[in-house]
C-alpha cells in the first residue's frame, strides 16, 4: 500500500458524468469508489456491505471518506444517464452516483470485472487498494489501513455532503406501483400480495387486481376513490423507514421478496433496505421484526445479515 501512494495508477475522474448531484468537492478526502453496472444482480448486496462499513466507522473518521458509485456499462443500453439514475433511485441510494460513459476511469486503472471496490488517495486519486470477488470482504481493514497513512491534518473531517436525491412524486397522477419486485398469491383466499419496492410498502389486491389494503406507509386524506382512500395509497410524507406496529404505522425500506404462509395467515417480507425479516400478521393487521444474530440500532434490534432480498416458507 505504501508503494501505491507513489506508484499506483492514477484514476481518471475528469470525464465522469454526475447522475444525481453536481460535481462534488473531493479535495482532501479518501475516495471509496464502487464500480458497478445496472445489470449485475450482486449490486444491491455489495452496496449493503459498503454501507455497513461506512456507517460503522468512527464519526471522526467517516467524514474523511467520500463514497462514490461509478457506473461502467457493459451494454450500450446501459450508457443512458436517465436509466442509470432510475436504477440508483430504485435501490434508494443516498450517495453520489456518476457514469463512466467513455470508460476513461475503467481504462486508466485497468479494471477487469464488476463489481470492483477502489480506495483512492486524496487529491491525486492514486489507487491504494483494488478489491474484487471474495476480497471485498476485507474492505474494512483496508479502509482503516489506508486512513492510517495520512495525518488527520491532511484529511477533511467534516461530513461529506450527501446529494439531494429526487424523491418519488406523491401525486395522484403518479403510477400506482413504483419498481414492483415480487408477488405472492393466496389462492384459497383470492388475494394477491405485491411488493411495491419503490413506495416501500406491500399492496394487497384481489386476484383480479381490486385494491384491498396497504401494509406500511402513511396516510393521506385526499379522496380519489372512497373505497381506496380509506385504505390509503400515497403519502405526502416519507413512506420509508423502520418501524413495527399496525399496518398503518409500520414502515419498510425497499421491501423485496415476500412469501405467504396460509396456515398462519402471515406474510414474510424481506425488508432489504433495513436488512431484516418482517412478518405481517394479516389477522391482527400488524407487523413485527424477526431477529436472528442481531445488533442494536436506533433502539431496535436488527439482524446482521446484508443484502436480504429473498424469502420463502
Amino acid at each position: 500500500m505504501m508503494e501505491g501512494i507513489k506508484n499506483g495508477p492514477i484514476a481518471n475522474l475528469k470525464n465522469l458524468t454526475w447522475i444525481n448531484v453536481q460535481p462534488p468537492r473531493l479535495k482532501d478526502r479518501l475516495l471509496l469508489v464502487h464500480i458497478w453496472r445496472m445489470s449485475d444482480v450482486r449490486t444491491m448486496d455489495i452496496m449493503a456491505r459498503l454501507e455497513k462499513v461506512i456507517f460503522g466507522m468512527k464519526k471522526e473518521l467517516s467524514g474523511a471518506v467520500a463514497t462514490l458509485s461509478v457506473h461502467c456499462a457493459k451494454f450500450d443500453s446501459e450508457r443512458i444517464p436517465p436509466f442509470i439514475q432510475e436504477a440508483a433511485e430504485e435501490m434508494r441510494w443516498r450517495h453520489s452516483v456518476a457514469s463512466d460513459t467513455d470508460l476513461s476511469l475503467w481504462k486508466s486503472i485497468g479494471v477487469e470485472a464488476w463489481p470492483t471496490i477502489l480506495i483512492l488517495s486524496p487529491n491525486d486519486h492514486r489507487v491504494l487498494v483494488a478489491l474484487t470477488g471474495d476480497r471485498i470482504g476485507r474492505l474494512e481493514e483496508c479502509l482503516y489501513a489506508s486512513l492510517s497513512l495520512y495525518k488527520k491534518a491532511q484529511l477533511q473531517t467534516s461530513s461529506f455532503p450527501l446529494p439531494k436525491v429526487m424523491k418519488p412524486s406523491m401525486t395522484w397522477d403518479a403510477p400506482l406501483l413504483r419498481y414492483p419486485s415480487r408477488i405472492a398469491i393466496d389462492t384459497k383466499g383470492g388475494r394477491l400480495f405485491i411488493s411495491d419496492s419503490g413506495n416501500s410498502r406491500i399492496l394487497v389486491t384481489t386476484l383480479e387486481g381490486r385494491f384491498l389494503m396497504q401494509i406500511g406507509g402513511s396516510a393521506r386524506t385526499d379522496p380519489m376513490d372512497a373505497e381506496v382512500a380509506q385504505h390509503v395509497l400515497y403519502s405526502e410524507g416519507e413512506n420509508e423507514g423502520y418501524r413495527d406496529g399496525s399496518f398503518q404505522d409500520a414502515l419498510f425500506k425497499n421491501p423485496q421478496g415476500i412469501a405467504f404462509n396460509a396456515l398462519k395467515n402471515e406474510l414474510a417480507v424481506a425488508d432489504t433496505g433495513n436488512n431484516c425479516l418482517r412478518i405481517a400478521n394479516l389477522e391482527e393487521r400488524s407487523v413485527r421484526s424477526v431477529n436472528f444474530v442481531s445488533s442494536i440500532k436506533d433502539g431496535m434490534q436488527r439482524q446482521t445479515t446484508s443484502g436480504f432480498v429473498r424469502v420463502c416458507y
